[in-house]
C-alpha cells in the first residue's frame, strides 16, 4: 500500500521518518493555513495533541507550537496519488473538519475510519449523504463503508 502519514505532532517526526516513506508534517483541518496553534498534551505526547483539544482532554496541560494547515484534498494533490482506497482519521475531536476540507464525492474512498469518543455523531449522518454506511465500531473508531 502506498500510505500518506499526515501529523502535527512533532514528537512523532523522528518515528514516522523511520518507518514512512510519505509524511506530512502538517495539522488537518477544512482551511489550509500558513501557520496556527497546535496544542500538544504536556504529560502525554501521544494523547489529546490536536488543534482545538475536546473536551475530554478537560484537566489536561498542554504547551503550544505553530504549524502549518493542510486540507485533504491539497496533501492528496501534493503527493500525487491516483486514487484513495480507504481514509483513516483521528485527530482528536476534529474529524469533522478534515471531512469538510476534502472532496469525498470525488475521492470515494473504500472505506473510511474515524475517531468517536460517542456511539453516534454528526460524521453518520454527514458520511451517509455521501453513500457510506456504518458498518462497526470498535472502542472509539468508527468504520465506514461506501454502499455501491
Amino acid at each position: 500500500w502506498t500510505v500518506v502519514c499526515v501529523e502535527a505532532n512533532p514528537y512523532y517526526y523522528p518515528l514516522l521518518n523511520e518507518c514512512r516513506p510519505w509524511v506530512e508534517k502538517c495539522a488537518v483541518s477544512s482551511k489550509s493555513e500558513e501557520e496556527t496553534d497546535f496544542y500538544v498534551n504536556v504529560d502525554n505526547q501521544e494523547a489529546f495533541s490536536a488543534l482545538r483539544p475536546s473536551r475530554e482532554s478537560n484537566g489536561t496541560e498542554f504547551y503550544k507550537i505553530k504549524v502549518p494547515v493542510r486540507t485533504l484534498d491539497e496533501i492528496i494533490e501534493k503527493w500525487g496519488l491516483p486514487k484513495l482506497d480507504a481514509l483513516f482519521v483521528d485527530v482528536e475531536g476534529g474529524e469533522m473538519d478534515v471531512l469538510k476540507g476534502f472532496s469525498i464525492a470525488s475521492w470515494m474512498p473504500k472505506t473510511i475510519v474515524t475517531e468517536s469518543w460517542n456511539e453516534t455523531s454528526p460524521i453518520d449522518e454527514y458520511l451517509s449523504g455521501f453513500g457510506y454506511r456504518k458498518s462497526a465500531r470498535s472502542v472509539h473508531n468508527d468504520l465506514f463503508v461506501r454502499i455501491d
